[in-house]
């Protein structure tokens, strides 16, 4: 068979290469297209474009010309985080397969095996073959794409030492992906199972991670998932086992350190440090599998029998896991306990995998219940995983890091109506910005909330699921923990009602807390760098007045609110309704095409702000006049006091005097506010009759509304249960579909 070594005459290392190549024609071929596609045409393509782009929605912006964006342009095609790394990978999986499926063919293998070269000259021959001709080849239409670049004055020095930076790692990633294919060829007897192997090799990583993350948002209750609204730098961490997903990372952190104006390549270094340490470990696997592999190892199934058995612990555990999430899914069945269909389809999933993948590392049918005595381990670590997530065994839910390892804090609502502009007037998401602006201090206090919140989170998930376990109240949030060791911990939770909100104050009413909740100071200033001419809207629900200001008037504006937010504390925002919204919207756009959009409520103590509003003419009083409306049209979801699951909905409209003033008084108009304990609500569409001055005519209108229910008479709740128009108890949901009639109509 094969000789480890031999005396015939030294065969020249030029001759093989040359032969080599020839016989992987079909890899060079479409290798070489993609590359003249992408650095070529595609380059070209690109930049005419941006020139196109930047002609039609850039040409009046003074801040960036055209060069800077045909340069920007150039960094995003070439740079790093481009898609080149698409071709790399591939490139890199076939030129695998390419360079050692040999061994899968006995002529093939009785060539090689017998030419007169030591297995290790012969492994680095090929091996090198494929590595070299790819760096040759991507080296070659880099510096063609640079140079096309170059030609549309879309590089400067920086983006040349980007592009650079950006091939070395490609050449990496190469390795990485080039070993891992390698390694699954020779550790295989035939190239489905290669295939099949290769797959998990390079996927293994990545769908652990995110099935670990799915699993936490589908099974714990105050899982919050911030990864993407994080900073890269904040977020990523090296991931040793997947060179893939860490040539990504590294480009988010490049770009994150860019945005942030710090030092481009700080941090990145750590995953392609990852990468290669991968690269080198695999390709000593590689060199080995190659060494000590037998010319006779060609037919089915994998060289060593505990490799196939791994590898079917690797696959039949994670999908079975999902076999079981799949009942909970289909049953609603999240934070219920363990139902005995979950562990059956478990375990059902685990034996049908397991049987799956012997028959695929086997080549035969007839295989399917060999070495069947790994169904019952696939199946208990699949049941072991699947509990500790189910019943939260690691203690996610109620994890409060300790005082000493926080560097400060933040809590927020999640989705907030404030639209929030960073300092170049870009849009942010405003549960981003709270994460990396906000820093509250006291974190003593804020652990003792944070306890009281997740233990409220995890009742109520529970109580959603069982039908003896009552719903407690509250306020949701969500809860920050900046790390000293630079991570962040974050819960979703819910606050309960009868919390203390003396404890609350400290934070709610704290200015860490207001500063940025409210960021006056913040949209003065940019108001006032962009000298950004607005209108200010002041919204009290059924009406609204407008008036146009300058940047010194609404800094005027800031002035006055930021004296009365000095009275705003979780008592009051808890207590009380606000009278109205102050929204001052800019006339004309910035250096950056973004229109400004700031928003605050106004409580009836905010004396400052209601004295300016008064002052310009933009004053309403917080309570329509009864007599104005018309008629009232009531929509309400009735609930299950005990479980607190809806049970139907039901409208009716409400045209009576005596019916209209008895709950005019009670319905909130100004429905922007954050920590309100609500009751019950009604949706209310009031129909009012505005009448113009000097004109006997009057204009129809309408505005929306809320109600307690606890306000509503009875005599017209009754009449509302009358008038279901959904039943949330039936299958589809329909128990009667109400229109717009005369026969609902309540004369």
């Amino acid at each position: 068979m094969t000789s480890r070594t031999s005396s015939s005459p030294e065969i020249q290392t030029r001759d093989l290469q040359i032969e080599l190549s020839k016989r992987r024609l079909w890899i060079l071929a479409p290798s070489i297209l993609a590359y003249v596609c992408y650095f070529i045409l595609g380059t070209i393509l690109v930049l005419a474009r941006a020139r196109r782009v930047y002609h039609i929605w850039y040409g009046g912006n003074m801040e960036l010309s055209m060069e800077e964006f045909l340069q920007q342009t150039t960094a995003g095609w070439l740079g790093m985080g481009s898609a080149v790394a698409v071709i790399t990978v591939i490139i890199a999986i076939l030129s695998g397969f390419a360079g050692f499926s040999f061994v899968y063919r006995t002529q093939s293998a009785d060539f090689y095996f017998s030419q007169p070269l030591t297995r290790k000259r012969q492994f680095l021959n090929i091996y090198l073959n494929g590595a070299v001709v790819f760096a040759a080849m991507s080296f070659g239409f880099t510096l063609i794409g640079l140079l096309v670049a170059g030609g549309m004055h879309g590089v400067t020095a920086a983006i040349l030492g980007e592009i650079a930076l950006n091939w070395l790692r490609n050449l990496v990633l190469f390795a990485a992906v080039y070993n891992t294919t390698i390694l699954a060829v020779l550790i295989c007897k035939n190239q489905i199972t290669a295939i099949f192997v290769t797959g998990i090799f390079l996927g293994a990583d990545p769908v652990a991670i995110g099935l670990s993350e799915y699993m936490k948002s589908m099974y714990y209750a105050t899982y919050y998932n911030v990864n993407w609204l994080l900073g890269a730098r904040l977020t990523y961490r090296p991931r040793i086992f997947s060179p893939i997903v860490n040539f990504v990372y590294g480009a988010d952190v490049w770009a994150d350190n860019k945005a942030n104006e710090l030092a481009a390549y700080g941090g990145v270094w750590k995953f392609d440090l990852a990468m290669l340490i991968f690269a080198v470990v695999i390709g000593g696997l590689v060199y080995f599998a190659y060494i000590n592999r037998k010319a006779e190892d060609i037919g089915t199934g994998v060289v060593h029998p505990a490799i196939k058995n791994i590898l079917k612990l690797l696959v039949a555990i994670p999908v079975a896991m999902m076999g079981a999430v799949a009942v909970d899914v289909m049953m609603e069945n999240s934070y219920g306990d363990i139902h005995v269909l979950s562990i059956v389809i478990l375990v059902f999933v685990a034996a049908i995998v397991c049987m799956a993948t012997e028959m695929i590392c086997a080549g035969r049918f007839k295989a399917a219940l060999k070495s069947a005595w790994y169904i019952a381990i696939a199946a208990a670590g699949a049941i072991l995983l699947f509990c500790v997530y189910k019943k939260d065994l690691t203690g996610f839910d109620r994890y409060v890091p300790e005082i000493t390892e926080v560097e400060d804090c933040a809590m927020f609502k999640d989705y907030s109506f404030r639209e929030v502009f960073d300092d170049n007037g870009s849009y942010l998401n405003s549960t981003q910005y709270y994460l990396t602006n906000m820093h509250l201090t006291d974190i003593s206090t804020m652990t003792g909330i944070a306890q009281a919140g997740q233990e409220t989170q995890r009742h109520n998930a529970i109580a959603g699921a069982t039908e003896d376990v009552e719903r407690i109240n509250g306020n949701d949030a969500v809860i920050s923990y900046h790390m000293k060791n630079g991570r962040y911990i974050v819960r979703y939770v819910t606050i309960p009602e009868d919390f203390d909100p003396a404890t609350m104050d400290k934070i709610i009413g704290s200015d860490e807390y207001r500063r940025v909740a409210f960021g006056v100071d913040r949209a003065v200033g940019q108001v006032k760098k962009w000298d950004a001419f607005g209108t200010m809207n002041y919204n009290v629900g059924y009406d609204t007045n407008m008036s146009k200001l300058s940047p010194e008037v609404f800094g005027e504006f800031g002035e006055a609110y930021k004296a009365d937010l000095k009275k705003y504390d979780y008592s009051l925002a808890s207590s009380e309704y606000p009278v109205g919204t102050v929204t001052y919207s800019s006339d004309n756009q910035n250096a950056y095409g973004t229109y400004f959009n700031y928003t605050f409520e106004v409580y009836d103590c905010y004396t400052n702000t209601l004295e300016f509003l008064k002052a310009h003419d933009l004053y309403l009083d917080p309570r329509p006049d009864p007599a104005d409306i018309s008629q009232l049209d009531i929509y309400m979801t009735v609930f299950d006091e005990d479980t607190d699951e809806s049970l139907y909905d039901c409208e009716a409209v409400f045209s009576e005097r005596d019916q209209i003033e008895a709950v005019a008084e009670h319905i909130i108009t100004a429905n922007w506010y954050e920590w309100k304990l609500n009751d019950r609500t009604a949706g209310v569409t009031v129909s009012t009759m505005i009448h113009k001055k000097d004109s006997d005519k009057s204009i129809p209108s309408e505005y929306y509304g809320s109600i307690l229910n606890s306000d509503i008479p009875q005599e017209m709740l009754d009449v509302l249960n009358e008038h279901i128009t959904y039943y949330y108890g039936n299958e589809g949901g329909n128990k009667a579909s109400m229109t717009y009639t005369e026969d609902i109509i309540i004369d």
